[in-house]
């Protein structure tokens, strides 16, 4: 990853917004304000193509080595089916060993045009796929970092 796209954070609230003004936020609960690296994908990670806004990686003790839990992230207007197709080809870039390694992806729009049961499908495949949970949710979000 580029050095210039990451900023490390420690702080207890990490709150992502829409670069574009609209008004989806994320906001990640790190109340014990580990060190997390807030990667800046779209126009400076990958500044082609379709690609999702950030990714968040927070570290994770494992026995035997240093992992990352990769959350990507993309805050949209309405246009929820392209907001999946640009975490799609993020993860499959961006992501340490894609297929295998578990991973979060969340799409904040201020509407979803999307019916339910048409979200549930495309959850289901990113889960077989891609082994990603992908969480849709309108306007604000908050996920509490383990």
């Amino acid at each position: 990853m580029k050095p210039e796209c990451i900023t490390e954070r420690t702080d207890a609230l990490v709150v992502l917004r829409d670069k574009r003004g609209g008004r989806s936020k994320i906001i990640f609960e790190n109340e014990k304000q580990e060190l997390v690296k807030v990667v800046e994908v779209d126009d400076c990670e990958i500044k082609a193509g379709k690609r999702c806004d950030f990714l968040l990686l927070h570290p994770i003790k494992n026995k035997s080595q240093n992992i990352d839990n990769e959350y990507f992230i993309e805050l949209k207007g309405s246009a929820v089916k392209h907001g999946c197709e640009q975490l799609e080809v993020s993860i499959n870039r961006l992501s340490e060993n894609a297929k295998k390694k578990p991973k979060h992806a969340f799409i904040i729009s201020s509407k979803s045009p999307l019916s339910s049961t048409e979200i549930q499908k495309i959850q289901r495949r990113f889960k077989k796929e891609l082994n990603t949970k992908l969480i849709v949710k309108n306007k604000q979000y908050t996920f509490k970092l383990s």
